[in-house]
């Protein structure tokens, strides 16, 4: 991710999921999951960010940590 990216900030924080969206970008890609885009928010947090997630954006982690 480059430093000029918009949500860089955003980078390496653990969020959960609050929503999931479908929409058609699959069919554009040819890739499965790119249907999907997330809406999340800070695991300390409410409210969500202020910015929608595709599959891709996101790194699952250990729900131990």
């Amino acid at each position: 991710m480059g430093e000029d990216d918009a949500d860089s900030r955003f980078h390496g924080s653990k969020c959960v999921v609050v929503d999931c969206f479908e929409d058609d970008l699959n069919e554009e890609t040819g890739r499965t999951l790119d249907r999907y885009s997330y809406r999340i928010r800070p695991v300390d947090g409410e409210n969500p960010l202020p910015v929608g997630f595709r599959h891709f954006d996101l790194v699952p982690v250990d729900r131990s940590e």
